[in-house]
């Protein structure tokens, strides 16, 4: 038997006509009517919201869109088209991302590969589908072609930015890349207003980004992710013990570190990444407590730091010091010359961080005691200068 194809005005008012005075024959009529009258933007909002509601108004989104929307996607906002491709797609392929995957190919859409926005969130979304489809070498492709278009423009809307983040993030978890999920994570916050994630996912994301920073191999710098609110919730949860962590690193507070460390020993011990990577915890605290000596926040600290100093304040063997020493040069996380002989460190730089209120305040105290300082060394210069000008 012969299956008649119909044009787009046609389906839309033969879906119209089966609908009858069923639930969906409201939504296809505005629909129709739309169409009729080619007002593509109030049709582009209509189709979204009918695809897009928890379920969906009107049924057979496929058909709906490859016997009807097709016909007129190259006149509808090429963002919208994605998003409402992409709500198509987890509604009738929900279970099977080779079959969304088929669906989204960008091939049969040239039309999306023009607007750099909108090829972007359609890269993004092919690249989380073949994560779910297991596929990681097919998503690094497709990220790689999406970050080259992401870095390369310098007017993109937070939502895109969100979307590729927010796959990147995914990826570098299931890699267990830990500093590369660290940053995209960091600017999938960026860009994401918190509140439009569900809480049980912002807790998730917020403990994920607290591990990553914790065992990420060059992340010494924790005030950036302690400002976020995100992170910051975590002190009210079970996940406590890990924004305190968190701040032991910040403060390269070794004594905190040790304390946190053994009150919640216990569920430490159930995260692999902490398990394994322990020694290196451990040394990278300790770096920082290298960091807050360097910057004056210890005992001593700043400018010029004999070896027996750093030993006390990063609770190490005398011994050890250099080598602590050379690791922080090497890693850039200060600057200077370390002298073997008379046994110290003289710094001339410490890698910027970003620092709280209480850490702005101690060095607000420090300039006002250099200023004192310095005014009383030019006032005794003056002194000592009189006579010498006339």
């Amino acid at each position: 038997m012969d299956v008649e194809i119909l044009d787009g005005g046609a389906y839309i008012a033969q879906r119209v006509s089966d609908a009858g005075d069923g639930p969906e024959a409201a939504p296809l009529a505005r629909i129709a009517d739309l169409y009729t009258r080619a007002l593509w933007h109030q049709l582009t909002e209509e189709l979204k919201t009918v695809v897009s509601a928890k379920p969906p108004t009107v049924s057979g989104l496929t058909g709906l869109y490859s016997s009807f929307i097709k016909e007129f996607e190259a006149k509808l906002n090429p963002v919208s088209l994605v998003y409402i491709l992409i709500d198509i797609a987890a509604t009738d392929c929900a279970t099977e991302p080779t079959k969304a995957i088929e669906f989204l190919s960008i091939a049969d859409k040239p039309v999306i590969e023009t607007d750099t926005e909108a090829h972007i969130l359609m890269l993004s979304e092919l690249a989380h589908l073949h994560l779910a489809a297991g596929d990681t070498d097919a998503a690094s492709t497709l990220l790689g072609t999406a970050r080259s278009l992401v870095e390369s423009s310098s007017e993109l809307g937070a939502a895109i930015h969100s979307a590729f983040y927010r796959v990147a993030s995914e990826y570098h978890k299931r890699l267990g890349t830990a500093a590369e999920f660290y940053r995209n994570a960091l600017q999938l916050l960026a860009y994401t207003p918190v509140d439009s994630l569900p809480p049980d996912e912002q807790l998730q994301l917020a403990f994920d980004v607290a591990i990553a920073a914790v065992v990420g191999e060059d992340i010494y710098n924790f005030g950036e992710v302690l400002s976020h609110a995100i992170v910051t919730a975590l002190a009210g949860t079970e996940h406590a013990w890990l924004h305190q962590l968190l701040v032991a690193f910040q403060a390269g507070d070794l004594g905190a570190f040790d304390s946190v460390c053994a009150s919640a020993a216990a569920v430490m011990n159930t995260q692999p990444a902490l398990v394994a990577g322990a020694d290196f915890i451990r040394q990278k605290v300790t770096l920082c407590a290298l960091m807050t000596l360097a910057t004056g926040g210890g005992q001593g600290g700043g400018g010029v730091l004999s070896f027996e100093a750093i030993a006390d304040s990063c609770r190490l063997p005398v011994e050890e010091v250099d080598f602590l020493v050379m690791r922080a040069l090497s890693l850039g996380l200060v600057s200077g010359v370390m002298d073997g002989v008379d046994r110290q460190l003289t710094v001339t730089r410490v890698q910027p961080r970003v620092v709280g209120r209480e850490a702005v305040g101690s060095m607000a105290q420090r300039l006002d005691t250099w200023c004192g300082t310095l005014d009383g060394t030019i006032k005794f210069l003056e002194g000592e200068s009189v006579g010498l000008v006339n």
